[in-house]
């Protein structure tokens, strides 16, 4: 939230600057198109700033949901003109997930071609405080990336000539990185993992962003599929997810969902999953008759964390079990006996407060050790 417009209200305007909210907000992509004249003005007013209704659409014992929608674009000098946006929100109780449908519905007369981009500004300081370099996003990179090596692409413009400080990858774990240093820029990339993550390191808050790519698909603004952009003037970071491009009639809409969750993690992070953050995979040594695994991770559901050993013929052996909760990281350590299998699986699973397996964290797989040769006589 930018406390400069907390509790202002804006009739949109043509000749309207932006007015940078904060939050959450969902825009039209390409950001180079936005404006017929102007390119990359500032966003469809109506769309941006024009007054939402919203309402509670269900709710029960297991979930709740809200309902929001925008005004329709009426002004034409906008290549939004005629679209209407509007948010479904899925809350689930004993997690912290909650999925949201994006829906871009044309009113208009003509077809447009268009993406969902959502925006969700996220803070690159504590308050009273200039640690700007603790603030991290994290993201999964191409490594057919059409960028390069890099695997991303700093927008001209908007970098300033010194905000490529901020952006760090690293092809050979696959992993994607914004250090916030109080720079202005923004990045794209091409990124197929289906994933985002925040992280305040001081903290140890991580808020995560998984959606579904669309191989084969067309993507906006270069091909990107998320972007991070940063400020020089607030201490922020917003962290962008794009939708494929669709060509939308008039009278037609799409939807882009997302699941978004939170959890207690520090950084870097390795991969997100549906049911928690992994910091660290599981990792295992070889004592003399046991196997040491050991792996860091942040769930997202409130229950057991159930550590198994499975055979090939899918005999499973119980190895050890933890509180799981998204109020603290979860630090597997454990012993297990050699198996007699030449291939046994380990695998994290994640189970709810009823002791339902809501998914799969993390597995590896390892040999026993081969049986020494004899001696000959």
């Amino acid at each position: 939230m930018n406390p400069a417009e907390l509790g202002k209200t804006y009739d949109p305007a043509e000749d309207d600057p932006f007015h940078d909210f904060g939050g959450y907000k969902t825009w039209i992509a390409p950001i180079s198109a936005w404006h017929r004249g102007l390119g990359a003005s500032p966003p469809a007013p109506h769309l941006d700033c024009g007054m939402w209704t919203v309402q509670v659409a269900a709710h029960d014992a297991a979930s709740a949901v809200i309902e929001s929608s925008s005004p329709i674009e009426s002004f034409t000098a906008w290549q939004a003109s005629g679209l209407q946006l509007s948010r479904r929100y899925t809350v689930t109780r004993g997690s912290t997930r909650v999925h949201v449908e994006q829906t871009l519905g044309n009113t208009g007369k003509s077809a447009a071609i268009v993406s969902i981009l959502d925006d969700s500004q996220v803070i690159g300081a504590h308050e009273g405080s200039s640690d700007y370099d603790r603030f991290w996003i994290y993201y999964p990179l191409s490594r057919a990336s059409a960028f390069g090596p890099r695997g991303y692409m700093a927008f001209p413009g908007l970098t300033a000539g010194y905000g490529d400080g901020q952006w760090r990858s690293s092809v050979d774990d696959g992993i994607g990185a914004v250090q916030y240093l109080h720079r202005s820029g923004r990045l794209g990339a091409d990124s197929t993992g289906g994933w985002i993550c925040y992280v305040d390191e001081r903290e140890g808050y991580a808020f995560a962003k998984r959606f579904a790519y669309r191989p084969g698909k067309i993507y906006p603004d270069g091909g990107i599929s998320i972007a991070v952009a940063t400020s020089d003037r607030q201490p922020v970071m917003s962290m962008q997810v794009l939708s494929p491009l669709v060509d939308c009639a008039s009278g037609t809409a799409f939807t882009f969902s997302e699941d978004w969750y939170a959890t207690r993690i520090d950084g870097p992070i390795a991969a997100v999953t549906d049911v928690g953050l992994i910091k660290r995979h599981l990792a295992l040594s070889t004592l003399a008759k046991s196997v040491h695994v050991e792996g860091t991770f942040g769930v997202f559901y409130e229950g057991t964390a159930a550590l198994t050993a499975i055979s090939p013929t899918g005999d499973r052996l119980a190895v050890n079990s933890y509180y799981a909760s998204p109020s603290q990281p979860l630090v597997v350590d454990a012993e297990v006996p050699l198996p007699v299998a030449d291939q046994t699986r380990l695998v994290l699973e994640v189970l709810d407060s009823d002791g339902a397996v809501v998914g799969t964290l993390d597995t590896v797989t390892f040999a026993a050790p081969a049986a020494p040769t004899p001696n000959p006589p």
